[in-house]
Formats: structure tokens, sequence, C-alpha cells
């Protein structure tokens, strides 16, 4: 669903915390995300959440291997997403701008 992404952190964490299980229910999986229950069936209702869900007898839940497809994403993203400074260029940031212009390293 999100690609092939190295989970093995967050899939393995995610097993020794439930194991055994294959779906986890929405509480749990709320816990796991560290939001509160209602906030996570807001998102749900408003179709926001990006994890796919199962409703099963009235409860609904979370597969664990999606759940952790969805952690490892995060953490990429937010690994990979610095944010860049605001405001003018730095005398460093002109000075490698230059550099690199001028054919050197940075």
């Amino acid at each position: 669903m999100y690609g092939e992404i190295q989970m093995s952190s967050s899939l393995s964490i995610l097993q020794a915390q439930f194991p055994g299980q294959i779906r986890i229910a929405l509480p749990a999986a709320a816990t796991a995300l560290d939001l509160a229950e209602q906030t996570l069936r807001n998102k749900i209702h408003k179709g926001t959440f990006k994890i796919p869900t199962v409703l099963d007898g009235g409860r609904r839940f979370v597969f664990i291997q999606d759940l952790a497809e969805y952690l490892e994403t995060q953490r990429l993203a937010a690994s990979a997403g610095k944010k860049k400074r605001r405001g003018p260029r730095t005398k460093a940031d002109k000075f490698a701008a230059e550099r690199l212009a001028a054919g050197g390293e940075q």
C-alpha cells in the first residue's frame, strides 16, 4: 500500500506489543498512534484517516501490517522533511552557493 519500505523496526515493535495478533482494535491503534480514540474515530468518519480499517461485528480494527507501514512512512517523511530556514540567506549559505557556482566542492 505504501510501497516497499523497510519497516522491520515498527513492525517488530508492534508485534512485540501485540503478540500473535494480525489486527488490533481501534482503541489499541489509537494508543499506538498516540491519539485519543475519539480523534481517531472522527478522522475515520471524515475520511482523513490514511490507514484502512475493517469493521467486524460492530468493532473496528486496523491490520498491524498497515499500521507499521504508516508509522514507517511518517518516520521517513519526518527525517527527510527538514524545514528550510525562513528569511534572508545567511553568509554561510551565500558562500556555499558561490563555491558551488564556481565549480568547487561545498
